[in-house]
């Protein structure tokens, strides 16, 4: 059983409307989420900025074609301007390179989320040097949510719960939140414009499963925790 779990949200440029929704539900919870934005913080945003159980950090987008700009110059240039800190991060689609997390430190940058172990039971978070005195803390997650989708059999979060020795991290997305998502056609059904008739659908989808998440973790006791607090750990 892990000392504590931390949860994720990758924005993933959401709709007002699917923001709000989901801010709702973690609002309800009272429960500690560190939020990844790939959005300019807008009035909706505010909610997130004022709650002091709320982390704000970038989830820049480095791929070819981004809306972030045309370079990994460009990219950090866009994200410095929208997110209020660079303190934490995780990049959109895992991306990375060295040269890269050397750049990210040169503007602040402390704690970087992107690498993902699914199923990992002895994740441990370690630094990752950019000079011989400087470094990046890495911090591995363990589930997603989309990766659930695909692999729902074998991606379990209650047995990746009870078996991890270390901490788990979570990444969750609020459109799989607000849909309660329960596959990946359901998704992409959706994207492609096709009707939501089962938006409150009975089968068990990510909401429903993030809700499980949380009860286990009320019932057993365990911390659900701000990803910042492994900055002071490591």
């Amino acid at each position: 059983m892990p000392k504590r779990i931390f949860i994720s949200l990758d924005t993933d440029w959401c709709s007002a409307e699917i923001l709000s929704d989901c801010l709702d539900i973690i609002d309800s919870l009272g429960i500690k989420v560190t939020w990844f934005v790939t959005n300019k913080i807008d009035a909706l945003h505010e909610r997130m900025k004022g709650n002091s159980k709320f982390d704000i950090g970038p989830h820049p987008n480095f791929l070819f074609g981004s809306s972030h700009g045309e370079t990994e110059d460009k990219v950090i240039e866009h994200v410095l301007s929208m997110t209020p800190s660079f303190r934490l991060f995780r990049n959109h689609a895992c991306y990375y390179n060295g040269k890269l997390l050397y750049k990210l430190r040169s503007v602040g940058a402390l704690l970087d989320s992107s690498l993902f172990i699914p199923n990992c039971l002895h994740a441990n978070p370690f630094r990752q040097y950019v000079t011989e005195e400087d470094y990046i803390l890495r911090v591995p997650y363990t589930w997603s949510d989309y990766y659930f989708l695909l692999r729902s059999d074998e991606h379990n979060p209650i047995t990746l719960i009870e078996r991890s020795v270390n901490d788990v991290v979570f990444c969750l997305h609020p459109i799989h939140l607000s849909l309660n998502t329960k596959s990946i056609s359901h998704y992409k059904s959706i994207q492609t414009g096709g009707e939501c008739v089962d938006y409150h659908h009975n089968k068990k989808g990510i909401r429903d499963v993030f809700m499980e998440i949380v009860e286990h973790c009320y019932k057993h006791n365990i911390e659900i925790c701000l990803l910042e607090v492994m900055l002071n750990e490591y």
